[in-house]
């Protein structure tokens, strides 16, 4: 067996790119993470500390997660900031889940058409 044919196969134009990329982007992470850091973690927060203080200690335990992406560190932080607060006003993690998978979407499409 080659040592390419050990390799994940690279997509070659962008509709692979969208097939192969954006349904992983949204099956396995943006659910349980939302539940996490929204469902428990930012509730936690919540009770113990009122709203202002679990939107930013929430959101900054969300970005240092997205280590080592130092890059998109300042980002991470207001899209943590703007989930938790989806979060609040609507008391459920439905909306949370699908701006996540949203702005992941997008990030990979910017990602393969740059």
């Amino acid at each position: 067996m080659a040592v390419k044919d050990t390799l994940p196969r690279i997509a070659e134009s962008p509709a692979e790119w969208e097939r192969d990329l954006v349904p992983r982007n949204q099956g396995p992470c943006g659910a349980p993470r939302t539940c996490f850091y929204r469902g428990f973690l930012y509730r936690w927060f919540r009770t113990r500390m009122g709203k202002g203080w679990a939107l930013f200690i929430s959101s900054a335990i969300f970005t240092a997660a997205h280590i080592p992406t130092y890059n998109t560190l300042a980002l991470n932080f207001v899209s943590g900031m703007i989930f938790a607060w989806t979060y609040e006003r609507t008391r459920s993690i439905i909306p949370g889940i699908l701006i996540h998978g949203l702005t992941n979407t997008l990030a990979v499409l910017l990602t393969a058409f740059a």
